[in-house]
């Protein structure tokens, strides 16, 4: 009879550590669909940000375009909604995830990883993509008539269109963003060598302190540099700040994002407060950024197209930035809170699962592609269908730009040797989820321990 009740009581314990293991993988799963729907939602985004910059009735200063077609109201607002945010999430997510690698792998190890994932795809798409885009370009000069056709070949540019022509294009953001990690790296190493910390220097060890009051206060006072930069500099978000070099209140607006990230995964790395104020921060950011998108529209109108300068006064700077900021930030993490909201649905349904993590495995290679297809496809559309909307033409070009780049990446990259020396292979076996997390915190410590 012993015999039987130790037995029994195997049984139950083997059951219970089945039962957290399963939690616990069902937890880290929920934790990487978030970010991966996310991934996903903001690269389409991305992609009908520029399908629609050729309908804009108030056109970003100082970006200079492959055409120009009839221009929608529509459009404009739904470019310029997605443009307050868009970057800013994009930013935050990389700092978080930064922060984590950095946390894991050390100071070096973080600027090893960043350089494989961001710096060779970088420099593999400026060599490959940039002459395409420029060529493009130039090639939609001429049939628009802004440039004469002698000057195919050689190609070259006039000179008033040069001045914001060159530079990386899309890609700047992975050059800012490595910079950024550089950034990190170096603010640990030094940190190391000032501070006798036992575990500041090895992988593991928490870098930040999240104890540390002051780390707090900085991390509340990124949102306040950011109004500082757009007061300064309102060219930053309404306008193309364009160059081969970082350009310094474009970089600094931008690292206030990043290091929020970072932030976020030091203080909350579970995302509660995103998960759990989504209704809330997303209401704020509506209306914040409808407010900041006519006043934005509005000081377009006062902007010069050579220097970006923006003849506004000072209560209008204030009150641009101040709407800007907020509608960014509340809108950002109101986005990634709903990933985490949809997350528990997705787990049930495994095909929407798979999909998602699929397309958040492609999202990196669309990223990288679409600038030049995009700008194609508006000039054939432009001449082939002109009676078309503009509406429609801009959800044309978004979803046959992004079936572009899905065929593309399945036939050039998903499994293939290109993939592997880019670092752009997101191909995993179909139950697993290509994106690593937070760990299960949600289960008991103690529970944990019983299991191991």
């Amino acid at each position: 009879m012993s015999l039987t009740i130790f037995r029994d009581q195997d049984d139950r314990d083997a059951a219970f550590d089945q039962a957290v293991r399963t939690q616990a993988i069902r937890t880290q799963a929920q934790r990487s669909l978030g970010p991966d729907l996310v991934r996903a939602g903001a690269a389409i985004l991305v992609v009908y940000l520029h399908a629609g910059v050729a309908y804009l009735n108030h056109p970003m200063p100082g970006l200079v375009w492959a055409t120009q077609d009839a221009p929608s109201g529509v459009v404009s607002h739904l470019f310029w909604s997605i443009e307050l945010f868009i970057m800013p999430l994009f930013l935050l997510l990389a700092g978080f995830f930064a922060y984590r690698s950095w946390n894991a792998s050390g100071d070096l190890g973080l600027i090893r990883s960043r350089a494989q994932r961001l710096l060779v795809p970088f420099l593999a798409a400026a060599v490959v993509l940039l002459p395409i885009d420029y060529l493009i370009w130039l090639v939609g000069g001429v049939i628009d008539g802004s440039v004469s056709a002698d000057r195919l070949w050689p190609p070259k540019f006039p000179r008033d269109m040069r001045q914001h022509l060159f530079g990386f294009a899309h890609l700047w953001f992975l050059l800012y963003v490595f910079l950024y990690c550089v950034a990190l790296a170096g603010f640990g190493l030094l940190r190391r060598h000032a501070i006798a910390t036992p575990n500041l220097g090895e992988p593991g060890g928490d870098r930040f302190g999240k104890s540390s009051q002051a780390l707090f206060v900085s991390a509340c006072a990124l949102p306040l540099i950011g109004v500082c930069v757009l007061i300064w500099a309102p060219e930053v978000v309404f306008g193309f700040q364009h160059g081969f070099a970082p350009v310094a209140s474009k970089w600094i607006y931008s690292g206030t994002f990043f290091f929020g990230g970072l932030a976020l995964a030091a203080f909350d790395p579970r995302m509660s407060f995103s998960t759990a104020n989504a209704e809330r921060l997303i209401g704020v950011g509506a209306v914040c950024g409808f407010a900041a998108i006519l006043l934005g529209q509005w000081a377009i109108e006062r902007a010069d197209s050579t220097s970006l300068a923006m003849d506004i006064g000072l209560l209008a700077r204030v009150l641009l930035a101040s709407l800007t900021v907020m509608a960014a930030w509340t809108v950002s993490l109101a986005m990634i809170g709903i990933g985490n909201l949809a997350s528990p649905i997705l787990l049930q349904r495994p095909r929407a699962r798979r999909s998602v993590a699929y397309l958040a495995g492609a999202s990196f290679w669309i990223y990288l592609v679409h600038h030049p297809i995009v700008a194609l496809l508006q000039i054939d559309l432009k001449w082939l269908l002109p009676e078309f909307s503009s509406l429609g033409k801009s959800f044309l070009v978004t979803g046959v730009a992004v079936g572009i780049g899905i065929a593309s990446y399945e036939v050039l990259i998903r499994g293939r040797f290109l993939g592997r020396a880019l670092g752009l292979d997101g191909s995993a076996p179909k139950n697993t989820i290509s994106v690593s997390v937070t760990p299960n915190l949600s289960i008991p410590e103690r529970s944990v321990r019983r299991a191991a």
